[in-house]
């Protein structure tokens, strides 16, 4: 076979605000697997549990998360109709050469950005806040959706109040950024918040569950893909860090939900923010700059 002959075709999903780091969603994936694999290597696995447990939840949580933002947005791509996903721009033809010179940058970048494992799972783990958004832009109807994924919102009526309250500001600077910046209209932006320890939906927080996403998408299945994804992600998480042979299981699974819940409340309570500068003249030419 040639190696400039097509071998298949990738369908690009089109959305006209800024996508996501995928890259950053591979190093979680990387550390998070990686742990895992080294525990149930490890000659003394009760010691390796013990060690690397804490990393493993906090990794497991992070998976989740970009997994489930990541079904989302690929949601939102699809939910067009037959009509629209036919146009030949939407396709993109990928030849065997140009597929395997992919695969090979991938796998150099990795081996040269992932560093040692530990540096890996500490850069990823150390600023995490459990909070996701995406943003998607929905041209037939001139709006920005704005979808924010926050893991134990409901709970922390404080942090949910404010979270309301800045996002309606941070709404409006959106809407005129979007348009000055990709040329598209916006009359519109939706806000969500999605809160994935709910098993219902908050009306009256506006917080949402994952099981009404489906509603938001338009798509009958999302909700069952994000539910098979985190069904999933938890069975190696219970693999990976549970001892089979404990009479007690639905106990130890129980104690390491909570544990969860109190990593996230701690990080909720103590948020990691960029600096915030307002520059002047004055304030360039003493050097209080943004690099102080």
């Amino acid at each position: 076979m040639s190696s400039r002959m097509t071998i298949g075709r990738i369908y690009l999903h089109k959305n006209s605000v800024p996508l996501r780091d995928s890259f950053y969603s591979s190093k979680i994936t990387f550390a998070y697997f990686f742990t895992g694999q080294a525990i149930m290597r490890a000659k003394n696995k009760a010691i390796a549990r013990q060690t690397a447990r804490n990393s493993m939840l906090k990794l497991s949580l992070l998976r989740e998360g970009e997994e489930i933002i990541s079904i989302l947005e690929e949601e939102f791509c699809l939910n067009k109709t037959k009509t629209e996903r036919a146009y030949p721009s939407d396709y993109l033809p990928i030849t065997r050469d140009s597929l395997e010179h992919s695969l090979k940058y991938e796998a150099s970048r990795a081996s040269v950005d992932n560093k040692s494992f530990l540096e890996l799972t500490q850069e990823v783990i150390g600023d995490a806040n459990y909070n996701f958004d995406l943003l998607h832009y929905d041209e037939k109807h001139k709006k920005i959706l704005w979808l924010h994924l926050a893991y134990g919102i409901a709970e922390l009526p404080q942090l949910a109040a404010e979270w309301s309250q800045q996002s309606f500001a941070a709404a409006t600077k959106l809407a005129a950024f979007a348009t000055q910046y990709y040329d598209n209209k916006i009359e519109k932006v939706e806000l969500i918040c999605v809160d994935p320890f709910l098993e219902c939906s908050h009306s009256d927080q506006m917080i949402w569950s994952l099981n009404d996403i489906n509603k938001l998408t338009g798509r009958a299945g999302t909700a069952s893909k994000i539910a098979a994804a985190r069904s999933q992600n938890r069975k190696y998480l219970y693999k990976s860090l549970l001892n089979r042979k404990n009479a007690d299981m639905a106990a130890e699974v129980q104690k390491m939900t909570d544990e969860m819940r109190d990593i996230i409340y701690a990080a909720q309570e103590k948020p990691i923010a960029p600096k915030i500068y307002l520059m002047t003249p004055a304030s360039i030419e003493a050097g209080n700059d943004a690099s102080d």
